[in-house]
């Protein structure tokens, strides 16, 4: 991935935790809280080999959070 994916999945999962997140809390959905913050780390590029390291599962996150951002109507 580019540098310019990566910044753009970055800022995406940013925005995403923050609008899930903050209504997760309300709802008093902790461990979805948590997971969604898991799953919304950071991607950051290994220097040392230059591949993306990303955390299991995480194209599956991107497609549940766009899930949960279309069930939230933000």
């Amino acid at each position: 991935m580019s540098d310019r994916q990566i910044n753009w999945i970055n800022d995406y999962h940013k925005k995403t935790a923050k609008r899930v997140g903050d209504e997760l809390k309300k709802q008093g959905k902790m461990k979805q809280y948590d997971w969604l913050m898991e799953q919304t780390k950071p991607i950051v590029r290994n220097v040392a080999t230059t591949n993306v390291a990303t955390t299991t599962g995480k194209s599956i996150s991107f497609i549940f959070v766009s899930a949960l951002i279309a069930h939230f109507s933000f």
